[in-house]
């Protein structure tokens, strides 16, 4: 296994009357759409998105001091465990952005 440089993100889903919303909490990027899947493909666009603005940039570093977002160099899991209770209306969904080709 590859050692790689990663950040931890956490993408929240929760319904508001008919629409999804997707907000990514460390970034407080969002967006909302009819249907859970549509909602959680363009979050992650979204989050690529403002993540490769933060670098292009040159304001990563600062953003992430700021916000608490830490990046963590050692390999990268394959798979996540992830026990939260159980709320039809609240699902939540971490997200892994490789930095390998940040730097």
């Amino acid at each position: 296994m590859k050692k790689a440089q990663y950040i931890k993100l956490t993408m929240l889903f929760h319904k508001e009357g008919k629409q999804w919303v997707g907000i990514c909490q460390e970034l407080g990027t969002s967006t909302f759409g009819d249907t859970l899947d549509e909602v959680k493909n363009e979050l992650a666009e979204l989050i690529e998105l403002h993540l490769n603005t933060l670098e292009s940039l040159n304001e990563r570093k600062r953003f992430f001091k700021e916000q608490g977002i830490e990046i963590f160099s050692k390999e990268i899991p394959l798979t996540i465990d992830v026990s939260v209770p159980y709320s039809p209306d609240l699902l939540i969904q971490p997200f892994f952005k490789n930095l390998e080709h940040a730097y």
